[in-house]
């Protein structure tokens, strides 16, 4: 390869760090790239390079080969976290502890912060906060209180308040309902009810209400986290609904089920049936479990073994968003084939040469030896390994004999993958499909 003098660079660190670099020589290598950048900018830690491709568009794709940057290419930053799992005994495993590797967990953009010690009532209109500040002056005159509030003036009470708890979780718990009618009363005594014991039950009734009403707001509009459990009809998406199939479990049914599950995943030959049926059935366990105690891995895997197998996975996506993850996928892939084909033929270097490979062995244009082909080169595009994204299996012909390998099948197996990943994946799916979580995922 030719070398150039004064290779002049883009690299960008965030957004709001942007900057310009001369490299003496042009680098051969991977290495040699990564070591004059560590060496211009005194960077310490471990990176991953993307560069703007010009054949996307000049979009960010990763760099495995020096060979595709342009003369003045740009270069983006991409720092490395080393993970590692540190053992831990079964008597630890149950605590939530930092003996395993900790991942933060993706929050719902609209909730940051977890429920407050004392809920701060929020502000209402002017004209309101005047009509009740005028009636607490009157209660601290004679201790008169208002005997019935204005409907007007309650609807916007209770729609500013329903507003707030909703940025702290979607499903607020009887605590936590009782906990923002004794802050209404506190701050305005005229609200306080004399013939409550408490002196706030029907306020609380009449948040729980328009609670379960402004979420029924957010599931038309279509805001997930509440929509996927939006009733029995499934009126938050097209056919059937997630939890149509699901059957409600009958008291001290759940954790029966979970450990007949357990020692079923035992066997050498489980039953797929027993194990779908049961998954099924402790499925609103399994996901409060997920994201309100966040469990280690190794704690997860224990507990819910039939979770991590292949057909489980895709299942669980479909208890979750109601849409099949397979199906998805490939209706996708298609749509993309064509374009995918074209950028194959167009790629240079290295990888260009094995999808230039991949592309003899296309014999027909037949619609699933184009998908297979383009499920092959997909990794070498993305600079992933192969031997990591699927496997190749053969499948018996007629007579015993065995399909050559250009017409053998792409099978996916989605427990070869890295098993924080699958696990991070699922709790994302739960938060934004339920509830805030407000602690981190102990890996």
């Amino acid at each position: 390869m030719t070398t150039f003098v004064n290779m002049t660079t883009r690299v960008i660190f965030t957004e709001a760090a942007i900057r310009k670099v001369t490299l003496e020589t042009r680098p051969t290598t991977m290495e040699d790239l990564k070591r004059m950048l560590q060496v211009s900018f005194g960077l310490q830690y471990s990176f991953d390079l993307q560069f703007q491709d010009p054949e996307f568009n000049f979009e960010l794709c990763n760099l495995t080969d020096v060979g595709d940057l342009p003369d003045k290419p740009t270069l983006k930053i991409i720092p490395l976290l080393d993970l590692s799992l540190i053992e831990s005994d079964a008597a630890s495993e149950d605590q939530h502890s930092s003996v395993d590797t900790e991942i933060l967990s993706v929050s719902s953009v609209e909730r940051q912060e977890p429920w407050p010690l004392i809920f701060d009532i929020p502000n209402f209109s002017v004209d309101v906060e005047y009509r009740l500040r005028q009636a607490d002056l009157k209660h601290l005159a004679d201790g008169s209180v208002l005997k019935k509030v204005p409907k007007d003036m309650k609807h916007e009470m209770l729609e500013k308040m329903a507003e707030h708890m909703y940025s702290y979780t979607a499903y607020p718990t009887n605590q936590q309902y009782e906990s923002v009618a004794k802050s209404l009363i506190s701050k305005h005594p005229c609200l306080r009810e004399s013939g409550s014991v408490s002196g706030c039950s029907g306020w609380k009734n009449s948040i729980s209400y328009k609670m379960a009403n402004y979420r029924r707001k957010r599931s038309r509009s279509g805001c997930r986290d509440v929509s996927v459990n939006a009733g029995k009809r499934g009126r938050h998406t097209q056919g059937d609904s997630v939890n149509k199939k699901i059957k409600k479990p009958k008291k001290g049914e759940l954790n029966s089920s979970r450990t007949e599950m357990e020692d079923e995943m035992k066997k050498k030959t489980p039953n797929g049936r027993l194990i779908k049926q049961n998954m099924d059935l402790t499925f609103a366990l399994r996901r409060n479990e997920v994201v309100e105690t966040a469990p280690p891995i190794s704690s997860l895997m224990q507990r819910w073994p039939a979770l991590f197998t292949n057909e489980q996975i895709c299942l669980e996506f479909k208890r979750i968003v109601g849409k099949d993850l397979q199906q998805e996928f490939y209706s996708a892939l298609d749509d993309h084939t064509t374009r995918l084909m074209d950028i194959f033929k167009a790629k240079r270097g290295n990888v260009g040469e094995h999808l230039a490979q991949l592309l003899l062995q296309m014999q027909s244009l037949d619609p699933t030896e184009k998908r297979t082909v383009t499920l092959r080169g997909l990794p070498h595009l993305l600079g992933d390994n192969p031997t990591e994204f699927f496997k190749s299996t053969f499948v018996s012909g007629g007579g015993g004999k065995r399909l050559t390998t250009k017409k053998a099948r792409l099978y996916f197996d989605i427990t070869k993958f890295n098993i924080p990943r699958v696990c991070h994946l699922l709790v994302v799916i739960y938060n934004r499909t339920h509830v805030h979580l407000t602690g981190n995922l102990l890996l």
